[in-house]
């Protein structure tokens, strides 16, 4: 009997915050999703220090590459880096 009365002024008295509860849960998914937003969209375009640097284009660049990784041979440039001529006295006291 006693039981039943406490948890129901337990339940009372929790429901009134389960409102701001859920609304805070809102506010903190809506700041979490502005924040991606703006590291993604505005910060490396508009704000980064480094948006004036100049870099290589990207077109050619990948369509060199890929053309390269078809024609070599499949591990010709680990044994091109094997094959490098290093003095062993330089390396191994």
């Amino acid at each position: 009997m006693y039981d039943s009365f406490y948890f129901s002024i337990k339940m009372a008295s929790v429901l009134p915050l389960m409102p701001s509860l859920s609304m805070g849960l809102v506010v903190l998914g809506m700041l979490v999703m502005g924040m991606i937003a703006f590291h993604v969209f505005v910060y490396p375009f508009y704000v980064s220090p480094l948006r004036y640097l100049p870099g290589p284009k990207a077109s050619k660049l990948a369509l060199r590459f890929c053309i390269v990784l078809l024609t070599l041979i499949i591990g010709q440039c680990l044994l091109s880096w094997a094959d490098c001529k290093v003095p062993s006295g330089a390396l191994v006291p």
